[in-house]
């Protein structure tokens, strides 16, 4: 009888350490899903025991940039929970320190291996998305690929994969790049997903994960994953689970929305900052070479403009507004400068006439030239010149996925 509740109380001992271990580990997942630019995200994860081995984070960087880590930890309960808070805590501090994704897989990879005993490793991958630009950059440790839909996915994709991180001290790593569109979405998931398994000893495998995928696709992230583990759940058909399961989908938005301001001192060397953040934005969404540079050149000479005609070289303040909506970009300057409205000048024969024109009058119509739309007003006491120009993306539909 002693001997019966002695090991009575080191069971319950034991029930209350995981219990506190799987509470410990809850506070290392995030609690929410960060706001990014033109992209829903949605991520969950589900131990196979009370605690495991997978985990996603969320790290915010800078310049308005995120990384996204998904990782399987080898091995289940305590011993994978310690060594997933020990990754985790790995990457961030190697992420605030270094921009290039292969660079924060090579130094976590030799950080871990020291620590790392026989057998234990961790498959990640790690990625950067800058939702402005639409762009995904990501390295990967023996990770599963994500999976990419949708309609405008330009890719780089060559199914590259390094080493798990702690297998092997010195390994290198290759960035990859994933170039989205509107619409477009890619899922990251653990080997717990395409591994479960039925009664029959049937798994749930690739080619039905892709399915109910491209089923939901129209729903929202989140909807998407509640769907897909209906389904798994389905499949099981009551089978205990054996594997953790780990699930992150990112959707770039069906429509562009971006907003950006800048203000500026009225001097001409500030103009650089706008051209750079007008590319940015412009290349983000499809707009040719060509289209950018007539834009820029517009957006300068109505900067130089309000400088030297507007403010007459005193000082002053030109605020300058970047709305996309779609295809169609719209450039607003303002100034504080006497009212003066440009849209009033007309096509002149600037060959023969050249000395009769007024001051500014050849920059307003090489403005005009350059951009689809010109309007102007005067509100609050600011000239308000809006260029309008719109993108020619012809983007065909179509699925692209890595089945």
């Amino acid at each position: 009888m002693t001997q019966f509740r002695q090991m009575e109380h080191r069971l319950e001992r034991s029930r209350t350490e995981l219990q506190i271990a799987s509470e410990i580990q809850k506070h290392f997942i995030p609690k929410k899903t960060p706001i990014i630019p033109n992209f829903e995200l949605s991520a969950i994860t589900m131990p196979a025991m009370e605690v495991g081995g997978d985990f996603y984070d969320f790290i915010s960087l800078k310049d308005e940039k995120y990384g996204l880590v998904i990782a399987d930890v080898a091995g289940k309960s305590i011993p994978a929970a310690l060594f997933m808070a020990l990754s985790r805590m790995i990457i961030r501090t190697s992420a605030s320190h270094q921009l290039e994704t292969t660079e924060v897989l090579r130094n976590a990879n030799n950080m871990i291996a020291l620590d790392a005993t026989a057998g234990m490793f961790v498959t990640l991958l790690y990625g950067v998305l800058d939702g402005e630009a639409y762009v995904f950059n990501y390295a990967n440790a023996g990770h599963p690929y994500p999976l990419l839909f949708g309609r405008g996915i330009g890719c780089t994709e060559k199914n590259i994969s390094g080493i798990a991180l702690g297998a092997k001290e010195g390994a290198s790593y290759e960035e990859q790049t994933i170039k989205f569109s509107p619409g477009d979405f890619a899922v990251f998931y653990t080997d717990g997903i395409t591994e479960a398994m039925n009664p029959g000893g049937e798994m749930y495998g690739l080619k039905r994960f892709t399915d109910i995928i491209i089923k939901s696709s129209e729903s929202s992230a989140e909807e998407m994953i509640g769907m897909i583990l209906s389904d798994i759940i389905s499949f099981c058909d009551n089978r205990e689970q054996t594997d953790d399961i780990t699930l992150v989908i990112l959707k770039a938005h069906k429509h562009k929305r971006l907003h950006s301001e800048i203000i500026i001192e009225a001097k001409e060397r500030n103009i650089l900052e706008v051209m750079e953040k007008l590319e940015k934005v412009m290349s983000s969404a499809n707009f040719s070479m060509e289209a950018i540079l007539k834009v820029q050149l517009a957006t300068e000479e109505t900067c130089i403009n309000i400088i030297r005609h507007g403010y007459r070289g005193a000082e002053g303040i030109i605020f300058i507004r970047i709305d996309l909506e779609d295809d169609c970009l719209s450039v607003t300057v303002e100034d504080n400068a006497p009212p003066f409205n440009p849209i009033h000048f007309e096509k002149h024969n600037f060959i023969d006439n050249i000395d009769e024109q007024p001051i500014g009058g050849l920059g307003i119509y090489l403005i005009k030239s350059m951009v689809d739309e010109l309007r102007y007003e005067y509100h609050n006491g600011r000239n308000r010149l809006i260029l309008l120009k719109w993108a020619k993306t012809g983007i065909k539909p179509r699925i692209h996925d890595q089945s």
